[in-house]
């Protein structure tokens, strides 16, 4: 909401503290809480000025996505488990140790993202920066297809992209694939997986289940630990993304965050084409249904029959070309016919 609303000024040539404090007479409004719960007499107020929907403000920040991207704002001691413990793709479940993490809000990052695509900015009707991308869930633009870069500026009146050492490799492609499936959940509320069509809470959960695995130590990988180190070493980057030892995403540096990200892209693609097999419950969803033969309609004939009716063809077959065998089996259908009894 808090890029909007900049727009909103940036167009009457006021910052937003002025729209915000002309808009509320007074009350005061926390820009912060723009982007994670507003108060429902801003939304009213907004409503009445603007005349968009109180449904439409909502889906601006992030209470509007809950519990679909994260369960609740609240952090809640046994928030971690819950959301982070519910599947297994990589690993087995149960191969990860249960973590009680304090203050922790799923995918909300402990230090504040700003970033940009750069063809957006360029293009005059598309300088909004999305929510998304304040969050550490897609590394690239889902219009333009460009890696996103951090940005610095005034909301509604300036931004500028920082320089920064971009080493996306080889995992560029992979990303996009990536991000494409999680701008789907974003805006339709399904991804479609091979096996099947999942919920958007579900893909959110099976990415966060993936960078935990993938931040973990490589002790907790048993077998698997050559497949991860092959993983980690096609996308050039070190094993855990460079993370010195396990913490939570959200905690994170941004450029460890990127680098999960980009490992995580890799062992999404690697599971969609069987290069890498998952041990996790939820793995088969990246894997296509299994082929079942389907029949014409005919009844199967029962396993006796059938075996009696290819002994017989086995005999008529070896009847055609020995005349002893020929005739055995004519004295054998003549001898039937003489007691009324059926072959």
């Amino acid at each position: 909401m808090s890029s909007w609303l900049a727009r909103l000024s940036g167009c009457y040539s006021m910052s937003l503290r002025r729209l915000l404090d002309s808009a509320m007479e007074g009350v005061e409004v926390p820009e912060d809480d723009l982007d994670l719960s507003p108060s429902p007499a801003l939304l009213r107020t907004l409503t009445q000025r603007t005349g968009v929907s109180p449904e439409t403000l909502n889906r601006m920040s992030l209470i509007g996505w809950t519990p679909w991207l994260t369960d609740s704002l609240e952090a809640e001691p046994a928030a971690f488990n819950t959301y982070v413990g519910q599947f297994s793709v990589l690993l087995a479940r149960g191969g990860r140790p249960p973590r009680t993490v304090a203050d922790w809000r799923a995918w909300i990052p402990s230090n504040p993202l700003s970033r940009a695509c750069p063809q957006c900015l360029d293009d005059p009707s598309l300088q909004g920066l999305l929510l998304a991308w304040k969050l550490p869930l897609m590394l690239s633009c889902p219009e333009h297809g460009c890696f996103l870069e951090p940005c610095i500026g005034v909301r509604g009146n300036f931004v500028i992209l920082a320089p920064t050492d971009s080493r996306h490799g080889n995992s560029g492609a992979l990303v996009r694939a990536m991000d494409r499936l999680t701008w789907q959940a974003l805006t339709t509320g399904y991804v479609e997986l091979p096996r099947r069509a999942v919920h958007a809470g579900v893909w959110f959960r099976l990415l966060r289940t993936i960078i935990d695995e993938l931040s973990g130590p490589l002790s907790e990988w048993g077998v698997q630990a050559a497949g991860l180190e092959r993983l980690w070493g096609e996308c050039d980057l070190p094993l855990r993304g460079g993370l010195p030892r396990w913490q939570p995403f959200e905690d994170a540096p941004w450029e460890q965050q990127a680098n999960l990200l980009m490992g995580v892209a890799q062992a999404v693609d690697a599971l969609m084409s069987g290069h890498m097999a998952g041990r996790g419950t939820s793995a088969h969803l990246f894997l296509p249904e299994p082929e079942h033969p389907i029949g014409d309609g005919t009844p199967p004939r029962p396993t006796v029959l059938r075996d009696a009716v290819a002994k017989l063809d086995r005999i008529t077959a070896a009847a055609l070309g020995n005349p002893k065998t020929a005739q055995a089996l004519f004295d054998l259908a003549a001898s039937a016919v003489l007691r009324n009894r059926s072959l």
